[in-house]
């Protein structure tokens, strides 16, 4: 039987997995052809730090669209995986439509040292120990150096300034931007500032945190 059903795309954010997505994508399946995309080396096998990048993912993003037949999805992104869905459009038009959720964009140094210094795996285990229990249990004996990875991929982005890239691609697909009324990573500011970076974008804040699962899953649906 032929499947009808428009396609969708989501992506995790960082220190996460495809199994995050997973609540979304059960409500989603009704309506879309739904596929949940794991960035490299989320598995717990061991992390090759050179290839712990924004470039890198978006080539195994681009790989996983043609290698599952993909015509123009719309793609869901959460904090790193929105970042990661508008840089790969900048590299290659392969969506029909974005919308992220709690995507920071403003990667300023300041706002590196401030995001990578909570990204100790002794202090979190010892200061976070719920939060190491399940990092461990995502990844195994390989969460420390995923979570090492993590803050030398925050230290990168704001070295490199990934978004927006005025030589790529620009991005002329519609953006729909959210973030959360209580997100304490993500600002209102920055959000409305990347707004301008798109042609066709726009932002919308919504009731939540800046944990997925805090968000209504209903909300996130109307907006995809």
């Amino acid at each position: 039987m032929v499947n009808n059903k428009p396609q969708l795309i989501l992506i995790h954010g960082a220190l996460g997995n495809a199994l995050q997505m997973d609540v979304l994508a059960q409500n989603a399946k009704s309506v879309y052809d739904v596929y949940c995309f794991q960035c490299p080396y989320h598995d717990g096998k061991p992390v090759e730090l050179n290839k712990f990048t924004i470039p890198h993912f978006s080539n195994a993003l681009l790989n996983f669209i043609t290698e599952n037949n993909l015509i123009k999805p719309k793609v869901f992104g959460y904090s790193m995986g929105g970042y990661l869905a508008l840089y790969t459009q900048q590299i290659q038009p392969v969506f029909s439509k974005i919308v992220t959720y709690g995507t920071k964009f403003n990667w300023s140094p300041e706002a590196a040292l401030l995001e990578t210094q909570k990204l100790q795996p002794n202090l979190i285990e010892n200061k976070v120990p719920h939060f190491a229990g399940l990092l461990q249990a995502q990844y195994g004996t390989a969460w420390m150096q995923v979570v090492n990875a993590t803050a030398a991929l925050m230290h990168d982005i704001s070295l490199n300034k990934y978004l927006p890239d005025k030589i790529l691609n620009p991005v002329v697909i519609p953006v729909t931007i959210l973030v959360g009324d209580n997100d304490n990573m993500v600002t209102l500011s920055e959000t409305q500032t990347a707004t301008n970076w798109f042609a066709n974008a726009q932002m919308h804040k919504v009731n939540g945190q800046h944990l997925l699962h805090k968000v209504d899953v209903t909300t996130l649906l109307n907006f995809i």
